[in-house]
């Protein structure tokens, strides 16, 4: 507000002049207040005094010599004041110039720090990239090696589905092997109760034949010493009877058995020997010991010339007997022979059945690992792809080597038909294993399947063929039992071991005629005979033969069973050590699929880390770019203060030219300037000092950014530039308002 004679408010009383105190002062002679002329009291009027006038200065109008008069006197006044309001205004202006440098200097610093920030968030994010991009590619190998497994893994399945049918096969061959065998053992127990029969039969014959040798003759030798008859008994010695009679067929226990391949009939006789039975059990049963031969028997008949009915009649009864034991003999052979093979075969059926059982054991093993086996294939379906083509020509191969086997089966034996069975398999096995590295699906399974239930219908047929085949040669047994038992009763009953003691001596006077050709008939009768024990040895040869080619098969099966058994050993190891490499293989898988799901969540949780990165560095560049925004528009506010500047310091300068006292003042103000700078060096280096001691924090800072949580660290200097970029604002609008 301005005083009662229209002046501005004054200052404070130390700026004002001498001259503008109160007239009471005493009046004041000397220069001026900027030394730049004298100013004359409004009192008194002192001389004119010369003025200084610059020459740098601009003309001014006023810079005259000062009127004298009391007009002058108020435009000194005027002018006083005048100048008082421009040096407050410079005042305010160099006050303004200072707060606004000041200003401009903080945001520099701050434009500088958040510029450092920017690029440490940038190298933050280049790092994260980086060790991002590291992780993918660590991820990506890992990816590939465990499909890599999976791969092996689908592999190694499908491998052991292979063996496994492979060892379905195989076991259903051995179970066809070891039927076949049932019903050869079967078969051969037959036998065995056939020829225990003929044994016993022959044993109580035997034992008949031994109580009547004991009744006729009962001590042990009959010497028949007669003088007569003996011209009549050399008229029979023919050399063939004679022939017959030295050497007669009678094995001992000594005598080599006869060789079915070479069939010698011949059996020299021992003479000091004895006629011995064998049993199944060794039952040694005695059917007769005599104390001569019949050689010397007859010898003896024919010296005493015995009667020629009664040398008929025992040259008869020692040809019955002598056929009756070589037949005897001869089955008491085969009855030992084939009660060894049956011993054997016995043994063997023993062990078959033995065999069998663990078969069956390892059988139903693998039947449940084939179903644990399909439980987890069927669980892996997934992951598996198969190859239908291959399938169908293999399943094709397999209906041929089937019809090819049934053609076989239709033309051969069953021991032929079951050797073509297992050529077949051998085949499906090699077919299995060329398909070893193919994967199957559940239809190929099916298909197998129905191929078993096929094969067993053909084995089915085939059991029948042989049940036929095997009832044809038990009826064929049962003919050839009922022709020997047939025969043996004839003979039985043509026996006729009365010997008369005595009789008329009319029978001493016989026809030779008639007994030539009663000596005829019976060498017609031993022909005959001979023909039927040529008949029955050749019938023995081939059942001889027989025997030996079913011990060569049940050789041949037992080395078969033996192969089969090693290589079911081996193969059921090959599968354990399969199952146990399965098991540890899909532990690892478990435990591989565990570590893929927490890659995989690692993985999502560095996507979604990503993200938020990403959408903080678009945040911060938009920040960024209004904080750049901003500051150019500071900027071009600065250089609008600038010009401005300008203009007042060009005001300034024609200030100094019209004021010549305001030359101390600028340079206290120099002073003060010079002051200030150096203040404000110190405040620059402090603040250079800070900002080391700030850039040494960020460093710790970023040391521990490794340590520390990203998110937090984001926040808290998000908070900090948001309250720098409010505090900037706050100054600069403060400016703006000043301005």
């Amino acid at each position: 507000q301005a005083d009662k004679r229209g002046y501005p408010p004054y200052p404070h009383p130390s700026y004002l002049p001498h001259y503008m105190y109160p007239y009471s002062l005493p009046p004041y002679y000397g220069p001026g207040v900027y030394g730049r002329g004298y100013i004359v009291p409004p009192v008194y009027h002192a001389p004119p005094m010369p003025i200084a006038v610059r020459h740098d200065a601009p003309s001014c109008s006023w810079a005259v010599e000062p009127p004298r008069d009391s007009e002058h006197r108020d435009d000194n006044i005027t002018v006083a004041l005048d100048n008082v309001t421009l040096q407050e205004q410079v005042q305010k202006l160099q006050h303004q110039l200072q707060k606004t440098t000041n200003e401009l200097d903080l945001v520099k610093q701050q434009l500088v720090v958040a510029e450092e920030q920017n690029d440490s968030l940038s190298a933050d994010l280049l790092k994260f990239q980086k060790l991002q991009h590291w992780q993918n590619t660590y991820l990506r190998n890992k990816m590939q090696k465990y499909e890599k497994i999976r791969f092996e893994r689908k592999k190694s399945v499908s491998e052991i589905k292979d063996e496994l049918d492979i060892k379905e096969t195989e076991i259903s061959t051995l179970m066809e092997i070891i039927e076949e065998m049932k019903s050869k053992l079967d078969e051969k127990t037959e036998l065995v109760t056939f020829y225990i029969n003929e044994n016993n039969m022959l044993k109580q014959r035997a034992l008949a034949l031994e109580n009547l040798l004991k009744e006729i003759f009962p001590d042990g030798n009959v010497s028949l010493k007669s003088q007569e008859g003996a011209d009549s008994l050399m008229i029979f010695n023919t050399p063939k009877l004679l022939r017959q009679l030295a050497n007669p067929i009678s094995p001992t226990i000594c005598t080599p058995l006869t060789d079915p391949k070479t069939c010698n009939t011949s059996s020299p006789i021992k003479h000091d020997t004895s006629i011995d039975l064998f049993s199944s059990a060794g039952i040694v049963t005695v059917l007769r010991t005599p104390y001569k031969t019949l050689k010397e028997e007859l010898l003896e008949v024919s010296d005493d010339k015995f009667v020629d009915d009664e040398v008929k009649r025992l040259q008869e009864v020692v040809k019955e007997q002598e056929s009756i034991k070589n037949s005897l003999w001869e089955n008491i052979k085969d009855l030992s022979n084939e009660n060894k093979a049956l011993q054997e075969y016995r043994k063997g059926y023993e062990k078959l059945v033995y065999n069998i059982q663990e078969k069956e054991d390892v059988i139903q093993h693998l039947r449940n690992e084939l179903e644990t086996s399909q439980v987890n294939l069927q669980e892996q379906k997934q992951f598996s792809s198969f190859d239908v083509t291959k399938e169908s020509n293999c399943t094709k191969h397999d209906k041929g080597i089937e019809t090819d086997t049934q053609q076989r089966a239709n033309k051969s034996t069953a021991t032929e038909v079951c050797e073509d069975k297992v050529q077949g398999l051998t085949l499906e096995l090699e077919s299995n294993k060329d398909k070893r590295n193919e994967s199957t699906e559940t239809d190929t399974w099916r298909e197998k399947d129905e191929m078993i239930q096929r094969l067993k219908d053909d084995l089915k047929t085939l059991e029948a063929s042989f049940q036929q085949e095997k009832q044809l040669n038990a009826d064929l047994h049962k003919k050839y039992r009922k022709t020997v038992v047939d025969q043996s009763t004839q003979i039985s009953k043509e026996e006729t071991w009365n010997i008369p003691t005595a009789e008329v001596a009319e029978s001493k006077k016989t026809n030779f005629a008639k007994q030539q050709m009663k000596m005829e008939r019976l060498l017609e009768k031993q022909e005959r005979i001979e023909k039927e024990l040529a008949n029955e040895r050749g019938i023995n040869t081939t059942l001889s033969l027989k025997l030996q080619g079913m011990r060569e098969q049940n050789k041949q099966i037992k080395d078969d069973l033996e192969f089969h058994r090693e290589k079911t050993s081996k193969q059921t190891e090959i599968i354990r050590t399969l199952l146990s490499e399965k098991r540890a293989s899909e532990e690892k898988g478990q435990v591989l699929e565990t570590e893929n799901e927490n890659l995989r969540k690692e993985n999502s949780d560095l996507k979604d880390e990503k993200k938020s990165l990403t959408n903080e560095k678009h945040s911060l560049s938009q920040n960024l770019q209004n904080s750049l925004n901003r500051l150019a528009i500071e900027a071009s506010l600065g250089n609008n203060a600038r010009v401005e500047n300008e203009l007042l310091q060009n005001k300034l300068w024609q200030m100094e030219a019209k004021l010549k006292d305001e030359c101390i003042k600028q340079i206290h103000m120099k002073k003060q300037i010079i002051d200030l700078k150096t203040t404000n060096n110190s405040k620059f280096i402090e603040l250079e000092r800070n900002l080391s001691e700030k850039e040494n924090e960020i460093e710790n800072l970023q040391k521990q950014i490794e340590v520390i949580n990203i998110e937090v660290f984001l926040s808290v200097n998000n908070k900090e530039l948001g309250r720098y970029h409010i505090l900037f604002y706050d100054r600069v609008k403060a400016i703006m308002t000043n301005f």
